[in-house]
């Protein structure tokens, strides 16, 4: 799925802050999003990454604070604290996460684009947590983590080799894991050189997300694996034959 093009057409209305670099960094683990902006309280804009025109994107924004401060109000729709909203128009869809101190994570979506990755959605929102001074777990503790997968040649969703750190690493592909929480998500369990295991999931966007942190993952460090998943408890694995589609 092509990726967003994180400057407007007119260039930039404001000097990037680290916010930015994480908002770029969701539109590239979300090929369906346009732009994500981070707005406070009042709507304003904090600092955004777009492929859409300035004016657009603050005015989207700042209508979704008024959006989501009316759901919040209506309490007979909720059983709790608004977690996050899907807003589907004529053109486009619009995804709002509530953040602490009453700001606000907005993507503008593509036409008809219904879901939003949770795993780069949690990402996002642990990074804008540690730059504003939030409290909010540590990136390393998150159960999924962005991974670069090269596939095999005559497999496209087959895992070949994994990036960890600086160098790539064939992987074994010991079995496919099914039960996934969202259809048409590909799960492996893989084998690094040295023994270390890790699972690895494509998401439909052509994504791909493993459940520990691949960088300093690297043959020499030997057997190593975690089990922490946010997937239902009912995932199993499926023995893998060599050579066939999976």
């Amino acid at each position: 799925m092509k990726r967003t093009k994180s400057i407007p057409p007119e260039g930039r209305d404001q000097d990037p802050t680290t916010f930015a670099e994480i908002l770029q960094h969701m539109l590239w683990l979300e090929p369906r999003a346009t732009a994500a902006v981070f707005i406070d309280g009042e709507g304003e804009t904090v600092d955004y990454a777009s492929g859409l025109p300035n004016y657009y994107t603050k005015v989207a924004a700042a209508y979704l604070r008024v959006v989501i401060d009316d759901i919040a109000s209506a309490r007979s729709l909720l059983r709790g604290p608004l977690a996050q909203a899907i807003i589907a128009a004529r053109h486009r869809s619009f995804y709002v996460h509530p953040l602490g101190d009453g700001y606000a994570l907005v993507l503008v979506l593509r036409r008809w684009a219904l879901h939003v990755s949770a795993r780069a959605v949690a990402l996002t929102n642990c990074r804008l947590a540690k730059e504003a001074g939030w409290d909010g777990p540590a990136e390393e503790t998150l159960p999924w983590h962005p991974a670069e997968v090269e596939t095999q040649p005559a497999h496209r969703f087959r895992p070949f080799q994994v990036k960890t750190g600086d160098a790539w690493e064939q992987v074994e592909v010991l079995g496919s894991v099914v039960g996934l929480a969202r259809e048409r998500e590909r799960g492996y369990r893989c084998r690094l050189q040295g023994g270390a295991e890790i699972t690895l999931v494509r998401e439909v966007t052509g994504i791909w997300f493993a459940d520990q942190p691949p960088r300093g993952l690297s043959a020499r460090l030997g057997p190593e694996s975690q089990t922490t998943s946010s997937e239902p408890s009912t995932a199993s694995l499926r023995p893998s034959t060599p050579g066939a589609r999976t």
